[in-house]
């Protein structure tokens, strides 16, 4: 039997073997309220609740794991794996100014795979958005006068234009739950290719697919009634496609746990996003052309605040303390 296992970093390490399990957690590198994930299987369960694991090994407390966070006598490296305390994120302040930092230093180490991928993403979400602009045209020329026009006929293309928004609905959040794999990838210095733009069309299609329906729906629909639920859900939500695409969480699930772990930093994550599309829109003065190279900026932070936030759920979020 193998399982996978969330690291203190938050990251997901494995399939290993029970052996193996057996020895991190004799090595302090696991405790108790380790989630583990048995292979084939979907859901996260502290180590102390896994059968095959809770006999013979006596599970100690967190505050009895011994206090350094290496791997073995004399190693001077950070060990991923070591079961460092969670810490809720709603204690933890976002650090904006961190995050766009970083997001500036990744994208000067990264600098040609951060703008043609990025740069992939927003040709292929323009062509998406394309199918939704043209009804919208075609719209707009029924109704040829909109303030001369009965109200009847303004509500009707009121709700026309809104259900134009379909084709932009299905693929986004398919797009960026592929879009979040490549930033992930180069954020924690992993293999990062272009076919990773590409990735949310694999196992996790469904799930994105429909994590962009409800949450583009709602979203609309919140701007439309006083604007402030469409913003408060805007902001809220902004983690669901790489819960989705990293934590392989199912669609209602990454947008209940994106909400969440924003909770206790919704107003920081909303400068986070005003500041870094400030950012990324700062290249359009630069003729427009710039706004490929400061795109990346705000996705960029975006990734950091993930990490920063999820890292410090790494039990808490899969195990609904929240």
């Amino acid at each position: 039997m193998e399982y996978f296992v969330i690291g203190g970093d938050g990251k997901e390490y494995g399939p290993a073997p029970i052996g193996l399990i057996r020895q991190w957690h004799q090595q302090g590198r696991l405790n108790s309220s380790s989630l583990l994930r048995r292979k084939g299987e979907a859901s996260w369960r502290p180590l102390m609740e896994i059968n095959d694991l809770s006999d013979p090994i006596a599970f100690p407390t967190d505050s009895e794991q011994s206090s350094p966070g290496f791997s073995g006598a004399g190693e001077d490296r950070w060990d991923p794996l070591y079961a460092k305390p969670a810490l809720p994120a709603a204690g933890y302040r976002l650090d904006i100014v961190s995050c766009l930092n970083r997001s500036i230093h990744l994208l000067l180490r990264n600098f040609s795979s951060l703008v043609v991928g990025t740069f992939l993403f927003t040709f292929i979400f323009f062509l998406v958005q394309l199918p939704d602009y043209l009804l919208s045209v075609i719209i707009d020329s029924v109704v040829e006068s909109v303030e001369e026009a009965p109200w009847r006929l303004q509500l009707v293309r009121m709700v026309s234009l809104f259900f134009t928004s379909f084709f932009s609905m299905l693929l986004t959040g398919v797009l960026l739950g592929g879009l979040y794999c490549f930033y992930l990838a180069h954020l924690r210095g992993e293999n990062a290719s272009m076919g990773m733009i590409f990735s949310g069309f694999g196992r996790r299609f469904p799930h994105l697919l429909m994590a962009g329906i409800v949450s583009s729906a709602a979203t609309v629909i919140g701007f439309f009634f006083f604007i402030a639920p469409g913003i408060y859900l805007m902001v809220s939500w902004v983690f669901t496609f790489a819960l989705v695409a990293d934590r392989n969480l199912g669609f209602w699930e990454a947008l209940e746990s994106s909400r969440r772990i924003i909770s206790g930093n919704w107003w920081r994550m909303l400068l986070l996003l005003i500041l870094g599309g400030l950012a990324a829109a700062s290249g359009l003065l630069f003729f427009g052309i710039g706004f490929v190279f400061t795109q990346p900026i705000l996705f960029g932070a975006i990734t950091y605040a993930y990490e920063d936030l999820a890292a410090r759920q790494n039990r808490w979020w899969a195990a609904g303390h929240f």
